[in-house]
């Protein structure tokens, strides 16, 4: 996304009938959302570095569409990426 903002802001602007521009865009908060029923360990352990912008997200549905939404967060000990 980063690397093809102009394709982004036009796929934007197409989908939800609006016309923002580039530079009301802070791009310093991007990151990737994954969701799923569930992660495997590896999914887990790839994700847990403090600095990467990528997030976690079981989602599991229930019966009369009960849904439980849970965020997988970083552990504390999580390194960066730099490092």
């Amino acid at each position: 996304m980063l690397e093809n903002k102009a394709d982004f802001v036009l796929t934007y602007n197409e989908t939800l009938n609006k016309s923002i521009h580039s530079y009301s865009i802070d791009w310093s908060q991007t990151r990737v959302a994954f969701v799923s029923p569930s992660f495997t360990e590896n999914q887990r352990l790839a994700t847990n570095f403090k600095d990467i912008a990528i997030e976690l997200w079981e989602v599991k549905r229930y019966e009369n569409n009960l849904i439980r939404i849970n965020p997988i967060k970083k552990t504390k000990s999580a390194e960066s990426i730099s490092h």
